[in-house]
């Protein structure tokens, strides 16, 4: 009991800190979702929304890779929250989202409509939360070299 009292408090603590990081991961997630229950998404489009990502990857391909990223991601948010400080974890995770955004959003500049504004916002969303991540990593390794070398401790 007193297990999962913990694991409440120190989740409950950071979820609202990296609300976006969540907002950004489970969006991801969603969009591999659709991908995987409408298989002929990229297909059936025929403003060609979709050209640049099936020139990379195939839909069930993209649908597996997003979906599989996203919960390795959502695992990341969850281990920081709940037992373990990872900001590198979450930088490289960041980082790596951008990636699929980028391709969303190159892909939907051919019709630039909402679609394009939407993929921009969460790519330019992870772009900030990389470098909030970037930041945490940096003040844990602050830490951990100031723990190393015995700053601070007495001297």
């Amino acid at each position: 009991m007193l297990f999962i009292a913990h694991i409440r408090q120190n989740f409950a603590g950071a979820f609202f800190l990296r609300l976006a990081e969540w907002y950004a991961a489970i969006l991801l997630f969603a969009l591999g979702w659709i991908l995987w229950v409408k298989p002929d998404l990229m297909q059936s489009e025929p403003s060609g929304i979709y050209g640049l990502m099936k020139l990379v990857a195939t839909q069930p391909q993209w649908s597996i890779g997003i979906m599989m990223f996203a919960c390795m991601r959502l695992a990341v948010l969850t281990i920081n929250g709940a037992w373990r400080r990872s900001p590198h974890l979450r930088w490289i995770s960041a980082l790596l989202s951008m990636f699929f955004w980028m391709q969303i959003a190159l892909s939907f500049r051919v019709v630039e409509n909402l679609s394009l504004v939407f993929a921009i916002g969460i790519l330019l969303l992870d772009f900030a939360n990389m470098i909030r991540a970037a930041y945490d990593a940096r003040i844990a390794d602050y830490k951990h070299d100031e723990r190393q070398t015995g700053a601070g401790a007495g001297s």
